[in-house]
């Protein structure tokens, strides 16, 4: 988590521009989901196949497991964390990833981007509340 906090404070600088804020935020959001995913998809996982009542189930979820691994895309990895932290919010706050990762999509691949426009506090709020819910769930 060092990388993470190192990258939140760097984004908090007064004297960092609109642009670096967002690409520091940015990536150190998907560092913590990189981080963090393979705590979240075995409880994922476990959630699915402990209740159910169909016969396979588990072995069924297991072999995804094992072909997708290496395979899940940010927005993938976020879906499945933020179902876990965010219950009732976590359709919203996928939408709001989705989003910013479009405008993350866009600057990278085409250069493009309106630097009044970039997204910084609603993606800084979004980092720190995914932190803070990472730092409770392990530290339960």
């Amino acid at each position: 988590m060092r990388g993470v906090s190192t990258l939140l404070a760097e984004s908090l600088d007064v004297s960092t521009d609109r642009l670096r804020t967002f690409l520091f935020t940015y990536v150190a959001l998907e560092i913590l989901i990189h981080k963090a995913f393979s705590v979240y998809e075995q409880k994922f996982v476990h959630e699915l196949t402990s209740s159910s009542t169909v016969p396979g189930t588990a072995r069924y979820f297991d072999r995804i497991k094992n072909v997708m691994q290496g395979k899940y895309n940010p927005v993938d990895k976020f879906t499945i964390i933020a179902s876990l932290l965010s219950g009732e919010s976590s359709d919203e706050h996928i939408e709001q990833f989705k989003r910013i990762k479009g405008i993350r999509d866009r600057l990278v691949h085409t250069g493009k981007y309106e630097e009044d426009s970039l997204p910084n506090i609603e993606l800084r709020e979004l980092l720190i509340g995914y932190l803070r819910r990472h730092l409770h769930y392990i530290s339960q």
